[in-house]
C-alpha cells in the first residue's frame, strides 16, 4: 500500500482545505493508500474533522505565537526537522493543498520524493510571491488547479507547460429541496467569506443601501466569515454606522456549521475581486440557495449566467442590486436557478467525480518515473 502523506497549510475552515478534506474522505473508503496528514498548526477545527477517520496525524507548531523572534525561530526549528520528518516516513507521494507550502515542497523533492501540489490561488495571489512561486515550480512534479482562470494564472509563472491539470472542486449532491421563499418575513442576504478586501463586503453593503429605498419589505445582510482584515472591518463599521445601516447589518463571525448560515441565507451574495473557484457556491447550490457572484476568475465556471445563477460586473454594486431585486421578485426565474444549480453539482461538481480524478492523478504520479 503506497504511502501519501497529506499537507495543510493551517487547521481553518478555509475553501483549500474543506476541499482536500472531503477528496481524502472518499481516498480513505477506497482502502487503496497509506495515508499521513500534516499540519502546520497543533490546533484548530480542521484537525478536529479528522479525528474520527483511523489516519496517521502529525500537527507542528509552524507558525509560533508571540513577538517576531518567536515567530521567525518556531519556523526555523520547523523546517529544520521537516527533511528528517520526511526522510523517516518515506512517503511515495506529498500532496500539498496551495502553493504556498513552498518550503516543504522544495525540502520533500530535495529528499527524493514527487511532489503534487493542488493550486487554489488566483492571479493576484501568484503575481504577490511570483519569485517564491517560481522557484518552487523547478520541485513540484505536477499540479491540480481548481479552474481554468487558476491554471492559465499558474502558466503565466510556470516553466513546465505539460504537468498542469484542471480538477474542479467537489461535494456531496443532497436531495434536491426547493426553497420557500422568503423563508420568514425579512428577506435574507448573506455573504459566506473570509472578512478582507479581497472578498469586498463593501460591494454587498453598498447594494443594499441602494436596494432598501426601492423596497417595501424587509432586507437583512449576514456577513459570515473571520476578520482577516482588522483595518478594512474598521472601515466597513464606519461605512454601515455612517449610512444608518447597523440594524439591517449583522457580523457573525466564523461559523463552522453550514446548515447554520444556510438556514439565515435567501440568496447568497459573492462579491469577491478575485476568485479562482467559490466553494461555497456550490454549498448554497446544492442546499437550494440562489446565488449572485462577481463575473470574474473561476465564478463564470461555476455559474452560469441566467442559467443557474446571476453574475454581476466587479465592484458594480448598482448592478448588484438590481440583480437581488430581480431574484426576490421572479419566482420562475428563482426556482429555474434553485433546480439548475442542483443538476450542475450532479452533472459536474460531486465529489465522488472529484475524487476519482484525483486518484487517478496519484496513481499515475506513484506509478511512473519523475
Amino acid at each position: 500500500m503506497k504511502t501519501i502523506l497529506f499537507l495543510f497549510h493551517d487547521t481553518n475552515m478555509t475553501g483549500s482545505s474543506i476541499t482536500l478534506f472531503r477528496i481524502i474522505e472518499k481516498l480513505i473508503l477506497l482502502n487503496q493508500y497509506n495515508i499521513h496528514i500534516s499540519f502546520a498548526s497543533k490546533s484548530g477545527p480542521m484537525l478536529d474533522l479528522f479525528k474520527q477517520y483511523d489516519v496517521k496525524i502529525y500537527s507542528f507548531d509552524k507558525h509560533g505565537m508571540g513577538g517576531v523572534f518567536k515567530k521567525l525561530l518556531a519556523r526555523i526549528l520547523y523546517f529544520i526537522k521537516y527533511p528528517f520528518f520526511i526522510y523517516k516516513l518515506q512517503p511515495d507521494l506529498v500532496y500539498s493543498n496551495t502553493l504556498m507550502n513552498i518550503g516543504e515542497v522544495v525540502l520533500s523533492r530535495c529528499v527524493g520524493v514527487k511532489i503534487l501540489v493542488h493550486s487554489h490561488e488566483g492571479t493576484k495571489i501568484i503575481q504577490k510571491y511570483a519569485p517564491l512561486i517560481k522557484f518552487e515550480d523547478y520541485f513540484v512534479s505536477k499540479y491540480i488547479t481548481v479552474s481554468n482562470y487558476a491554471l492559465k494564472s499558474l502558466e503565466r509563472l510556470s516553466n513546465q507547460q505539460d504537468n498542469k491539470c484542471i480538477v474542479y472542486n467537489g461535494i456531496n449532491p443532497l436531495n434536491q429541496r426547493i426553497a420557500i421563499f422568503p423563508k420568514t418575513d425579512i428577506i435574507q442576504l448573506s455573504v459566506i467569506a473570509t472578512v478582507d478586501r479581497n472578498k469586498s463586503q463593501l460591494i454587498a453593503i453598498k447594494a443594499l443601501k441602494d436596494l432598501l429605498p426601492s423596497v417595501s419589505f424587509p432586507i437583512k445582510l449576514n456577513l459570515f466569515g473571520k476578520i482577516a482584515d482588522t483595518k478594512y472591518y474598521e472601515e466597513l463599521q464606519k461605512y454601515i454606522k455612517s449610512q444608518n445601516l447597523v440594524d439591517c447589518i449583522t457580523f457573525h463571525g466564523e461559523v463552522t456549521n453550514q446548515s447554520l448560515m444556510y438556514e439565515q441565507t435567501d440568496i447568497l451574495l459573492i462579491t469577491s475581486l478575485d476568485e479562482t473557484f467559490s466553494l461555497t457556491a456550490l454549498e448554497a447550490m446544492n442546499v437550494s440557495v440562489p446565488i449572485i457572484a462577481s463575473n470574474v476568475g473561476g465564478l463564470p465556471e461555476v455559474i452560469e449566467n441566467n442559467v443557474s445563477g446571476l453574475l454581476f460586473d466587479v465592484g458594480n454594486f448598482q448592478e448588484l442590486s438590481k440583480h437581488i431585486r430581480k431574484v426576490i421578485v421572479d419566482d420562475l426565474l428563482r426556482e429555474q436557478f434553485i433546480n439548475k444549480g442542483h443538476a450542475r453539482i450532479i452533472e459536474k461538481f460531486a465529489i465522488d467525480l472529484t475524487s476519482k480524478r484525483v486518484s487517478t492523478i496519484i496513481d499515475n504520479m506513484i506509478n511512473s518515473g519523475f
